[in-house]
């Protein structure tokens, strides 16, 4: 499902592709508007956590850069005051003096926390391309998504209630999976065109992750 202040910002069909480039105040207005009904905030603290998002931009791939094959992902809480979270696999722990400098040098430190996490993202996007490849026609039947949800550290699964008994077996399998979780949906098709959303990616009202549901 679409964020509502997702589909608020695609219906201005204003999209902004870097956070360096003079958003238009409107649009600025609605997203902190849709963000604030969303997470359930007041306006002037949805407006702050879009502007921490602002001040991401571009740390992502800097740290992608940074660790290599250890980069385990980025991602803004809600649940946490909106923070910015920065995923450490275990081959990454030597190398947090440097994360912290490079979040000192962007002015993040105090928004920022540090997050242990088992799988890389590297390692959950193998995953992800497996699995396509096992229910790819079940994926492209409608009945099921696949993304990479950084902060869960999983891949997710989302499938339809109704499915055949053998796409039941097929879907149950993967979802044993120990870096796989999987969720049910009572919505009747699953066919997305937007599941794939990065802070170095989006315009920032669009932040969060490469879940959007």
């Amino acid at each position: 499902m679409k964020p509502k202040w997702l589909a608020a910002l695609a219906a201005t069909g204003v999209l902004f592709a870097q956070s360096t480039e003079v958003e238009d105040p409107g649009v600025q207005q609605m997203a902190a508007n849709a963000y604030a009904a969303k997470y359930g905030v007041s306006v002037s603290v949805a407006t702050a956590r879009l502007q921490l998002q602002d001040r991401a931009s571009g740390i992502e791939d800097r740290l992608e850069s940074m660790l290599g094959q250890q980069y385990a992902g980025v991602w803004f809480d809600a649940a946490k005051q909106g923070r910015l979270q920065v995923g450490i696999a275990p081959g990454a722990v030597g190398s947090e003096a440097a994360i912290r400098g490079l979040l000192a040098a962007y002015n993040l430190s105090a928004d920022t926390d540090l997050v242990s996490v088992t799988y890389t993202a590297e390692q959950l996007l193998q995953r992800q391309r497996s699995i396509s490849a096992s229910i790819g026609d079940i994926v492209a039947a409608g009945k099921a998504r696949i993304h990479s949800d950084p902060k869960r550290n999983r891949v997710g699964v989302v499938a339809i209630q109704s499915l055949s008994a053998n796409d039941e077996s097929r879907i149950a399998q993967i979802g044993q999976m120990p870096d796989v979780y999987l969720r049910r949906t009572n919505h009747p098709n699953e066919k997305i065109t937007f599941n794939a959303c990065t802070i170095g990616r989006c315009n920032p009202p669009l932040l969060g992750g490469r879940a959007s549901d």
